[in-house]
């Protein structure tokens, strides 16, 4: 009987939790002490010893994992090779299939195609320090390299599908002077953010080390900061990849 009421009551508190408690402090906030441990984590960031570390892994990952790699590489040679020749096929579905739903879905695939290039080499240097790291720093590395990758990679398809003649301007009609807006701010954000996430996966994949947390919150404030910039620059209403969208609206 005694039992049953412990769960009861742990089930009520529990509830009370979900319902009412929307956040709980786990860590102090960050303060100018957190300096030092910041300062200490981005030079553990830049040691030689640890790049030595990572190249020696690079040629292990190599090694135990050769095929894969040669697949892979292969892979985004030939969507390289390729390029000019995708970019033309999504010119001809565009004029002979823009109003088909298959069209549609076509331009799309290719959009994803030519979006791979770019994260899939990062992706790939990093699968190989995560396979091949046996230390803490290039597996470390690995982990970042994956999590830039995986983000870049939808932000890049975005970026292609506001080609002037792509999926965003011909298929669904969206107005031309916002795509271009939007390809030119996708450009910074890029570059802007990938080093950011690179900072906060890398201190993340340390766990909660009391030298790379600070590291990992003041990276991923920056990360919020950056965002709500992008939002502010890009996404107000009389910026100009708003305002096409909302004149077409009102016409």
């Amino acid at each position: 009987a005694e039992e049953r009421e412990l769960i009861d009551l742990t089930e009520t508190y529990l509830d009370y939790i979900d319902e009412r408690v929307l956040w709980v402090r786990s860590l102090a906030p960050l303060s100018l002490d957190d300096a030092s441990a910041v300062s200490e984590a981005i030079g553990g960031l830049l040691t030689v010893s640890g790049w030595l570390k990572t190249g020696r892994s690079v040629w292990r990952g190599v090694r135990e994992h050769w095929l894969l790699l040669v697949a892979g590489a292969a892979a985004l040679l030939a969507l390289v090779v390729f390029r000019m020749r995708l970019g033309r096929r999504i010119t001809a579905v565009n004029r002979a299939r823009k109003d088909v739903f298959l069209g549609t879905l076509e331009v799309l695939a290719l959009s994803a195609l030519l979006s791979v290039t770019w994260p899939g080499l990062i992706a790939l240097a990093g699968w190989t320090l995560r396979e091949g790291g046996s230390d803490v720093f290039p597996r470390s590395v690995g982990s970042a390299l994956l999590h830039v990758a995986f983000t870049l990679l939808p932000l890049e398809i975005l970026r292609q599908v506001s080609r002037d003649e792509g999926l965003g301007a011909v298929h669904f009609r969206w107005p031309l002077d916002s795509l271009r807006a939007l390809r030119r701010h996708l450009v910074w954000f890029e570059a802007a953010s990938s080093p950011i996430l690179f900072l906060t996966a890398f201190a993340g994949a340390h766990g909660q080390s009391p030298v790379h947390e600070p590291l990992r919150r003041l990276a991923f404030a920056g990360g919020c900061v950056l965002v709500a910039v992008f939002s502010v620059v890009a996404l107000r209403p009389g910026a100009a990849l708003a305002g096409g969208f909302i004149a077409r609206k009102a016409e």
